[in-house]
């Protein structure tokens, strides 16, 4: 089975999410709901868990919200993304939290792993 494919979801402390389990998942699953209960959210954990948690994949959902604005300064360098990027990950975490009252680690993956 491939290391992508998930047979159930669970998500704690993730943007709309203190805890979210979805016991089963097919190979095609329906996402509805009304307005602002989750929808993204659970696309972007999705995308966060396939990609790996990678640095690149969080800096896209965070510019996807305009919650990461990179300057635009030609001295801009890797070491001042990595700060404009620590200063607004709280976002990705339930109840916009500052970092240092987390209470536990965003969590995603199969209910099995998580």
């Amino acid at each position: 089975m491939n290391d992508l494919l998930l047979d159930s979801l669970e998500v704690h402390n993730f943007r709309a999410f203190q805890t979210l389990k979805i016991e089963q998942l097919g190979r095609v699953n329906l996402i509805v709901g009304k307005n602002s209960v989750g929808k993204t959210s659970l696309l972007e954990s999705l995308w966060v868990y396939a990609n790996q948690g990678s640095f690149t994949s969080i800096r896209e959902i965070l510019s996807a919200r305009n919650e990461y604005k990179v300057r635009n300064s030609k001295k801009f360098n890797t070491s001042d993304e990595e700060e404009t990027l620590a200063n607004t990950i709280k976002y990705l975490f339930n109840g916009r939290k500052e970092l240092q009252h987390l209470p536990e680690n965003i969590k995603i993956g199969s209910i099995k792993q998580a």
